[in-house]
């Protein structure tokens, strides 16, 4: 049997999650509402916790809308949905946010939840963002990184710059909890290693892995981190290993 070649993998937990990304015209992130990008124009749909449809209502929707937002006119990068709150990067590298902002997870100085999509003022030219709902992080095209909302056990009103020491970020890595009451955790996947931040772990902290340069994807959870590399294997950790260790399939992947 021949071997199917992976090229992306996923941790999810309590959740449906599904992304699709086609010739940069389609972008869609779904969960428990869907946001969708088609040739431009911003598409919504589904439950409205918190406002995070950004439509300036908390009124559930149950058929696709159109959000009239101009954004800064440049075309969207990435659309993110979490539990009550949404993400919009621009190719400009503007951020807008709208939802949830009671642990400050939007970066805009106050906890106002925002029932439409509100750019962030202390950031910009950013080329990567990811968050769990907890907090937020990013990184600029200077290859800054910015951390706010919930982490490090405190409350973080604005973007915070954090040193990374390294060339280039290739992916950051969110733990996929959903309130400030998880281990808030980032991997950060870059060109000197893979590094890891959490709450017990002020700083960050080196994890060793011996196949660097064949990594395809990494993901990781309250408890684990996965890697998948270009010779098609899985490798996992937990919390308490020093050392990842490659996942076993009975079925030929």
């Amino acid at each position: 049997m021949n071997c199917w070649l992976m090229s992306k993998i996923d941790i999810i937990i309590h959740y449906i999650v599904f992304i699709y990304l086609s010739n940069h015209k389609m972008l869609f992130d779904v969960l428990y509402n869907a946001l969708l990008i088609i040739d431009g124009e911003l598409f919504c749909w589904g439950y409205n916790f918190d406002s995070k449809l950004g439509i300036g209502s908390d009124e559930h929707k149950n058929y696709p809308i159109k959000i009239n937002h101009n954004f800064d006119n440049s075309g969207v990068k990435l659309v993110k949905c979490l539990q009550h709150m949404s993400y919009i990067l621009t190719n400009l590298g503007n951020i807008f946010a709208c939802g949830y902002n009671i642990h400050y997870q939007i970066g805009s100085g106050n906890d106002f939840i925002y029932n439409k999509f509100t750019q962030n003022q202390y950031l910009k030219d950013i080329t990567m963002i990811e968050s769990n709902g907890a907090f937020s992080i990013a990184i600029s095209s200077e290859n800054k990184m910015y951390i706010w909302g919930h982490v490090f056990k405190t409350y973080h009103k604005y973007p915070i710059e954090y040193d990374i020491q390294c060339n280039h970020v290739y992916k950051l890595v969110c733990n996929n909890g959903r309130d400030s009451t998880c281990v808030n955790k980032i991997i950060i996947w870059t060109d000197v290693g893979l590094f890891s931040i959490d709450d017990t772990n002020r700083s960050h902290k080196k994890i060793y892995f011996d196949h660097l340069q064949s990594i395809i994807d990494i993901v990781c959870n309250i408890t684990h981190v996965v890697i998948l590399t270009m010779d098609n294997k899985i490798y996992s950790k937990n919390n308490t290993e020093n050392f990842f260790h490659q996942i076993n399939f009975d079925y030929p992947l």
